[in-house]
């Protein structure tokens, strides 16, 4: 199962995420400013869709604390890292709770007041389709609030492969037009996007620090030969300025189920 494979890989590196996931704690902390108390209207739960480590939810738990909170992973060690922050930064809160959860398979409807996620959704495989069933699962007046990497992330290893003749494998990640196609009558939309460059001594290490959180995987399932990446970090190495600099392209996506 392609699953097993995602959720291997961020459990095999669950222990080194956090000192390699400085992108994601920024991102998390733009999440955190979008989402505001006022905006929970109901006694209906909070969801978080792939809370990892918890890099967020400790966030969402501290502005949300007197809200029932469901925590969700793919991975039963994440999972386990984030559970332990929680417990040990709110000891006496009874409202936190944590549940392994496919979310490409929930099968709710109007349960979540707000259901958020940082980071996750990029690893769907049919972001459509699961979007649809995770809108379904708010309450009206409900809301969706998440960020992932978007195609037009990583032009400089793009170009490069495409300079080499290589390919050019960046897990297809979802476009725009893609989020928006699932906004229908009963749904509005508000995107944020912004252009991120993360700074690494060196290509190689750019490509380690994807590997050091489990983020290496392709969905397609494809892998680039040794020969063909040592020409890449070459190339990488010899055309980039110092130190290398990596292009993310962030969306951050505010959806609320007005019907």
């Amino acid at each position: 199962m392609r699953l097993s494979s995602v959720e291997k890989q961020f459990s095999k590196h669950s222990s080194f995420y956090d000192q390699n996931a400085d992108l994601q704690k920024k991102a998390a902390n733009t999440l955190i400013d979008i989402i505001n108390p006022e905006i929970i209207i109901s006694d209906e739960p909070i969801l978080e869709i792939g809370c990892g480590t918890g890099l967020f939810s400790e966030k969402l738990a501290g502005k949300f604390y007197e809200n029932k909170i469901i925590f969700t992973d793919i991975s039963e060690k994440m999972l386990s890292i984030c559970r332990t922050k929680i417990t040990d930064q709110f000891p006496e809160s009874k409202n936190f709770s944590f549940k392994i959860l496919d979310a490409e398979k929930i099968n709710s409807s109007s349960e979540f007041s707000l259901i958020v996620s940082g980071f996750a959704f990029q690893w769907f495989f049919n972001i459509k389709s699961s979007l649809k069933k995770i809108i379904n699962a708010l309450t009206p007046g409900g809301f969706l609030i998440f960020s992932l990497p978007v195609a037009g992330s990583f032009p400089e290893w793009e170009k490069a492969c495409r300079t080499l003749g290589l390919h050019f494998p960046e897990n297809q990640l979802p476009g725009i037009k893609e989020i928006e196609s699932v906004c229908s009558k009963g749904l509005s939309l508000n995107i944020f996007q912004n252009s991120v460059k993360i700074q690494f001594p060196s290509s190689l290490d750019f490509f380690r620090s994807l590997k050091k959180i489990g983020a290496s995987y392709t969905k397609d399932g494809s892998r680039m030969s040794a020969s063909d990446f040592k020409k890449l970090i070459r190339h990488l190495d010899r055309t980039s300025p110092e130190p290398f600099q990596i292009t993310y392209k962030i969306a951050f996506i505010k959806m609320q189920k007005t019907q």
